[in-house]
Formats: structure tokens, sequence, C-alpha cells
């Protein structure tokens, strides 16, 4: 399976939809966050990958988590009690959160030394439909 650009251009680093007080949000490739990770410490992110592997993080390809290769991918902090995991991983998923350095994370531009994290919004990419994961929609009380 090969990951595209879905019509919002693969660098584009604003968008008008924002999060938070006003915020863009920056719509990177996981190539881009790869190769530049130090150049968005600190930005809200949408990027597309798989989320799975031991432990789970977004990976370039479900080939890559397969293998658990860590230079191809970067941790997401899950605060769901484990809603995350159980519900995205396995899937290809469009995340958007904060891209920061990992607590104890050392300098340089090591993957490892970073993470999603503040995940506001996970949708999963089946047969080229997206679908919400997270956060879980909410039934209408009457």
């Amino acid at each position: 399976m090969m990951l595209t650009a879905s019509g919002r251009g693969a660098s584009q680093d604003l968008s008008t939809r924002s999060a938070g007080a006003d915020e863009p949000v920056k719509f990177l490739s996981m190539v881009e966050l790869l190769v530049r990770p130090v150049g968005y410490e600190g930005a809200l992110i949408e990027v597309t990958g798989f989320y799975g592997g031991v432990p789970t993080a977004l990976f370039l390809t479900r080939d890559h988590a397969e293998i658990n290769d860590l230079d191809s991918g970067f941790f997401v902090t899950d605060e769901t009690e484990g809603f995350v995991n159980k519900h995205c991983a396995g899937h290809y998923v469009r995340i958007e959160g904060r891209f920061k350095r990992r607590l104890g994370g050392l300098p340089g531009s090591d993957p490892e030394n970073f993470e999603i994290d503040d995940v506001t919004r996970i949708t999963i990419l089946v047969d080229g439909k997206e679908t919400t994961c997270w956060p879980p929609e909410r039934t209408k009380e009457r």
C-alpha cells in the first residue's frame, strides 16, 4: 500500500482549520516528519501513517510496524486508558496532535526522541474511507 497526500499537499505548513487558541495545524507527510522532526517540535500536526507495533507508534507503513522499526515511526501517547490502542491500532490512520520531544528524549533528530502527544483526533483509513476513531462519537441524549 502506498501512502499518498490526500489533496492537502504533503508539505502544506498552514491550514485554515485550527485547534486551541487558533493555532494552525501543519499537514505533513510521514516522510517529511521523519526527515525533519526537529523542525516541527512543538507544532500541532496532522500526519498519516500505520498505527500499530509494540510499543504502539505511528509508522511509515504496516511493514515497518510489523518489524517494529522505530527509526521509521513515532510513539503516540495514549491517555485514554487504552481506548485508542484497542480501537485504532492495526490501521492506517490520520492523526492530529502535538509533536513533542519525549520526556528524557536526547538532543538530535532520532525519531525515538519524539512523540505525538495531546491527540485531538484520529481517523481510520479503510478502503479509501475515513472513520472517526478518536474521540468516540457521543450518543445523543434524549
